[in-house]
């Protein structure tokens, strides 16, 4: 079969017939799907289709990473393929490339060299000649009516940190910057859908943000020598919470029958991820213990509301494919878990994070949210990656700055860095209604 052939039959199956391309575009497209893809790939597929195959939501847009094969490699490495949804639903290949070493909670090593990891982002980015055009298109479009919402709906677990895509305009019509700060970047999986799942096409709680008197679950890490992250119970102070000993004590929180449905749960604790089994943690608790006791109880707190759960805990967002003792092709990991428990959105760091910008992010998270009750989680955070986007100097490249100013430089681009390590998976448009919106913001 013939390449444009091959992939041009791809988007059929997967859009449904709407994906059919261009003479021009299906004779440039270059990925076919892996033959090799593990037994679940066909329901994965099927599931793109299924949520999609309606007319997306005014300005929001799909992007798809999915594992590919690319041709001209004989190397056998690993590579993903990209397709685009916009508007009438037409699916567009974008390309795609080898499976790129630009994990950050594997970057996270060298923040001192913040610069030269941004740098390699953007060189990253510039190559994706298709991607980036296709990007540019739909900022063209949306500026006329719309917020744009990109969903990336990635099930290849390379862990590519796509709010950090580097997007510049060729015509120079706007100043270039990370993609999630130029519009609100969501996250998806690849999640069976059930009666509890919050489907993210279909979710828009911007017009009724719910009962403000919902309360709050919440574990705060303390001992008696790391008091650190006690100040973040300031932060949930217009809520009525109900504070768990622990995170094993926090779900059982989620799993109370008589419990009333939840406006937020919230963590802050120290995290760990590894795509081995027992290797990804929050404090103490492992993720098969989590989702084992999710199987057992569920979490009937979160699907009885539109519910956010943020993981203020370091590596809490990235999920993996064990390729060791499970080898099964599926992807693991915190996000996906309360996702396919009922939560309509999670907020996580895709890497380690300090526990003082810990504290700030969530600090000026809430007081974004709590001064407009209508503003959906997925967008505060797109607003304040933009605003430390905005400390990027023009010449931010240059390669004649001294020592002490490089230095400076990258302290000074860390908040960059941090804000896009916050990942958000689910409803673009998900709320959480605060208690005394409009008040005054939280202190430190």
């Amino acid at each position: 079969m013939a390449m444009a052939d091959a992939a041009s039959g791809f988007l059929n199956a997967v859009f449904g017939g709407r994906g059919k391309l261009s003479k021009e575009a299906a004779a440039e497209a270059p990925w076919t799907p892996n033959g090799g893809f593990p037994p679940s790939t066909p329901e994965v597929l099927k599931r793109v289709r299924a949520s999609i195959e309606d007319r997306l939501p005014k300005g929001m847009a799909v992007l798809v990473v999915y594992r590919a094969r690319d041709a001209k490699r004989t190397d056998g490495g690993e590579s993903f393929g990209l397709l685009g949804a916009y508007g009438d639903n037409l699916a567009e290949p974008l390309g795609g490339a080898g499976k790129p070493g630009l994990d950050l909670n594997s970057l996270a090593v060298q923040l001192e060299e913040t610069l030269t990891i941004l740098g390699q982002l953007a060189s990253w980015s510039r190559e994706k000649e298709k991607l980036v055009n296709w990007l540019n298109r739909l900022m063209d479009d949306a500026r006329q009516h719309t917020e744009l919402e990109l969903v990336v709906w990635d099930v290849t677990g390379f862990r590519i940190p796509w709010e950090l895509f580097w997007l510049r305009d060729p015509l120079k019509r706007r100043d270039p910057s990370f993609l999630g700060a130029l519009m609100t970047v969501t996250r998806w999986l690849d999640i069976a859908p059930s009666s509890i799942v919050q489907d993210f096409t279909k979710q828009d709680f911007t017009r009724n943000p719910g009962q403000t008197s919902a309360p709050v679950a919440a574990y705060v890490y303390e001992t008696e020598s790391d008091k650190s992250m006690v100040r973040d119970k300031d932060l949930l102070r217009d809520f009525q919470v109900e504070y768990a000993s622990s995170m094993s004590g926090l779900l059982t929180l989620l799993s109370d029958p008589n419990g009333a449905a939840l406006a937020m749960v919230y963590a802050a604790c120290h995290g760990e991820f590894g795509d081995g089994p027992g290797q990804s943690k929050l404090h103490k608790l492992t993720y098969e213990s989590a989702h084992q006791h999710a199987d057992e109880y569920g979490f009937g707190r979160l699907h009885n509301r539109q519910t956010l759960v943020f993981l203020n805990a370091c590596a809490s967002g990235p999920v993996g494919e064990d390729k060791g003792r499970y080898n099964d092709g599926s992807l693991r990991g915190f996000p996906k878990m309360f996702l396919e428990c009922g939560a309509a959105g999670v907020l996580a760091t895709a890497a380690p994070i300090t526990n003082d910008f810990a504290h700030q992010a969530a600090r000026d998270l809430f007081n974004r949210l709590r001064l407009d009750p209508r503003l959906p989680v997925a967008r505060a955070v797109r607003d304040l990656r933009r605003q430390a986007a905005g400390s990027l100097p023009k010449d931010i490249w240059a390669d004649d700055v001294p020592d002490t100013q490089l230095r400076a430089a990258n302290t000074m681009l860390l908040p960059v860095l941090y804000w896009s390590m916050y990942l958000y998976y689910g409803s673009p448009r998900m709320v959480v209604p605060f208690p005394g919106s409009n008040g005054s913001p939280a202190s430190d």
